[in-house]
């Protein structure tokens, strides 16, 4: 069972809008990206995943944002074309299902790094029925499925139930299971993940300085190719982690900054969209 942590137990990283020089320095940077997870990072996390809505406040910054830096990308275990139509901006980058899915930046179509596994749907659908407990949620996410369990009466056995339901049909079908908040994920088992995209854009993009920001455990792959690209490449950049009550420790020991809450991610987007030397690019 997953040992909870209140998060005023946990020793906290500086707060990101109290070190904003640290965050200029990084901005001053020749090709600079801005990573954001969705879930969580920039929107609320809702009781039904489908509740999900983006306010039109974070949709202008990120607008604004992606005319004065090199890239805007949302690395979400969220699908791609759900990303592109929820926010709406063809400046921005796109990349889903925990880096299996990317939609580039005016791109015409997304681009898929794995085959989607036939019949899984009903397969966990089916499963769900079985287990028998209130509150469960399955999201058909094209080339992964989630299970939500964040309504179940009892979310400790649900976790537990749920992860039972999906073990024996990964190793049948050689498939990989994922964790998130509240939520088990069922899809193709490739070695790629939020982590592997950050580093993969960095290099295409050829950016010199980044800023990661995210919620949740699987965005600790993200700050730890961050911290890599700082490490082996001299680049600048920083892991920002957004806190709330379900905060996993491990991605406040992860971060070298934190932020409290939606309102100070759209009070730091802003001040970074004001912030950027960047000349704006015609879209």
């Amino acid at each position: 069972m997953r040992r909870e942590v209140s998060v005023k137990d946990m020793i906290l990283p500086p707060r990101a809008l109290d070190d904003l020089d640290s965050f200029c320095e990084i901005l001053r940077a020749d090709r600079v990206g801005v990573f954001s997870d969705f879930d969580g990072t920039l929107t609320p996390l809702f009781d039904d995943h489908r509740d999900t809505v983006l306010s039109p406040a974070i949709r202008d910054t990120l607008s604004e944002l992606s005319r004065k830096v090199e890239l805007v990308a949302v690395v979400s275990g969220r699908d791609v074309r759900y990303l592109r139509e929820t926010i709406g901006l063809k400046s921005v980058t796109y990349v889903g299902n925990h880096g299996l899915e990317e939609w580039k930046a005016r791109g015409e179509q997304p681009e898929y790094r794995a085959q989607v596994p036939v019949g899984l749907v009903e397969e966990v659908e089916s499963g769900v029925g079985h287990i028998g407990i209130s509150g469960l949620l399955v999201e058909n996410k094209g080339l992964r499925v989630a299970v939500h369990y964040r309504n179940a009466p009892d979310l400790a056995a649900a976790r537990s139930a749920v992860l039972q339901m999906l073990e024996p049909l990964a190793t049948s079908r050689g498939l990989g299971i994922k964790e998130g908040k509240m939520v088990w994920e069922i899809g193709p088992r490739v070695e790629v993940n939020k982590g592997t995209a950050v580093r993969r854009l960095a290099r295409e993009y050829e950016l010199t300085g980044a800023i990661v920001l995210g919620d949740d455990v699987t965005d600790c792959d993200a700050f730890d190719a961050l911290h890599g690209l700082v490490r082996e490449r001299g680049r600048k950049g920083a892991a920002v982690a957004v806190m709330d009550e379900e905060t996993p420790e491990s991605v406040l020991r992860e971060a070298d900054y934190y932020l409290s809450g939606l309102e100070e991610v759209e009070q730091f987007l802003r001040w970074m969209a004001y912030a950027s030397s960047r000349a704006e690019r015609k879209l």
